[in-house]
């Protein structure tokens, strides 16, 4: 039996032969890279996804995490630790941005209404959307609205 400084030598030694031959989730960080999370490469991902397809209303996040590689849970852990948030409240977030460039370019003339912008958007419940809207922007989506009319008028 070898003694224990060299016992304790010759399994570093082992252990590193082992980390340094196989790939590994550490390989980069061993060989001093630097390397950018695996949730963040994650939500990255995750928002392209959203991101190219935005225009679909029957966007799940199951649909999301799928296209992601990875299951709900670990979409929606990744969600949590680099953005403080989920995936369904950031689609929420970017659909509510559209709706709003969608009042703020509204003309006077048009009969666009509040109703045709936030169903056109994915938000089927009018009240839910005129109350997030208003936690987001700090004004009613009818108020936007009139405000751009009111502008486009003069």
């Amino acid at each position: 039996m070898l003694p224990d400084p060299a016992n304790r030598s010759l399994e570093q030694f082992v252990l590193m032969c082992l980390l340094s031959g196989h790939p590994h989730n550490y390989t980069r960080w061993m060989h001093g890279e630097k390397t950018v999370s695996r949730p963040a490469l994650l939500v990255h991902r995750a928002e392209a996804f959203v991101e190219d397809r935005i225009d679909d209303l029957s966007l799940t996040v199951a649909d999301i995490a799928r296209a992601s590689g990875v299951s709900i849970r670990a979409l929606k852990s990744a969600f949590q630790e680099h953005r403080d948030t989920t995936p369904m409240a950031y689609l929420r977030e970017i659909r509510l941005k559209q709706a709003r460039e969608c009042l703020l370019n509204s003309a006077a003339g048009d009969t666009v209404t509040v109703t045709d912008i936030a169903l056109a958007h994915g938000f089927f419940h009018l009240g839910r959307f005129a109350q997030l809207y208003k936690q987001h922007f700090d004004e009613a989506p009818s108020d936007t609205l009139r405000a751009r009319h009111r502008r486009t008028a003069r």
